[in-house]
């Protein structure tokens, strides 16, 4: 049951990420391609998607709390010194996040695991390094949302004034050949 689990979520993760960069390809394909008129509306829905996509990110980042991912590392000392620290909620903190990372089958499990074992899983664990990922993507995305919010202030619609001429004063001509029918 719990290789069946882990291919069910392995194709979950596959099958949600390829959608992801295929609503982002074809948000691309609208934009440039198809030359649609308002990109702005595009750019805001990529903005969107790619702040989903980093929401993915900060999940894996902070999947495997600090004080866990270093416990291999550290000397026998420092090792213990971290287990005694996490002592009043070992049972919670192993039982949430070993069965997510899959180094043990129930909370229940995880909550009975001895320090050596604990100690023993975590260091076979292979993972990329998320933290890097993390500030990489951090950013990339604060740069992305200052030169969004750049050019929302600064759009102007084809028949209007842009936020930053209305914080100016500026209202739109007015169309004095307009009619609601």
């Amino acid at each position: 049951m719990h290789e069946r689990e882990q291919q069910a979520r392995r194709r979950w993760r596959i099958a949600v990420t390829s959608t992801a960069f295929a609503l982002l390809g074809g948000y691309l394909c609208l934009l440039y391609w198809v030359r649609v008129m308002e990109a702005f509306y595009l750019f805001v829905n990529l903005l969107a998607i790619t702040t989903g996509l980093c929401n993915v990110i900060v999940h894996r980042v902070y999947e495997l709390p600090t004080i866990l991912a270093e416990l291999p590392r550290l000397s026998e000392q420092e090792r213990r010194v971290n287990l005694a620290a996490i002592e009043p909620f070992r049972a919670e903190l192993l039982g949430r996040t070993l069965p997510s990372l899959k180094l043990a089958r129930s909370q229940e499990d995880a909550a009975a695991l001895d320090d050596d074992e604990l100690v023993r899983r975590l260091a076979g664990l292979q993972r990329p390094d998320w933290w890097r990922i993390g500030k990489a993507c951090l950013i990339a995305w604060s740069v992305l949302v200052s030169l969004a919010l750049i050019g929302i202030a600064a759009y102007r619609p084809e028949h209007g004034v842009s936020l930053i001429d209305r914080a100016r004063g500026k209202q739109a001509p007015i169309d004095r050949h307009w009619s609601p029918l």
